[in-house]
């Protein structure tokens, strides 16, 4: 399994973590084993050109469709595009309209 995108924060005593996987059922595997509470979300993947106002444009464009971005992970990108991993209130929708 490889963590294509991790953030890790506190707030008060607690931390949080949250992370984009490559392998979800290893990742659960492993979580599981180590005794971790956690939430899984489903995310939505977009490759965006690498220019300023990409992803503005994609929010608004989701937001045009009455989707929620709830996080957005940047995973590995290559030289002229950038890849997103985007958690969204509605997935399907979210996807239908991203191509």
């Amino acid at each position: 399994m490889n963590i294509q995108s991790l953030a890790a924060m506190t707030t008060g005593p607690d931390g949080v973590v949250k992370m984009v996987v490559d392998n979800e059922d290893d990742a659960r595997m492993v979580l599981n084993h180590a005794g971790l509470e956690f939430t899984e979300h489903r995310v939505v993947r977009a490759s965006l050109d690498d220019q300023p106002g990409a992803l503005a444009d994609l929010a608004d464009a989701l937001a045009g469709t009455g989707v929620n971005i709830e996080a957005v992970y940047l995973i590995p990108s290559d030289d002229d595009r950038l890849h997103f991993a985007l958690a969204v209130d509605d997935p399907d929708t979210a996807e239908r309209h991203m191509g």
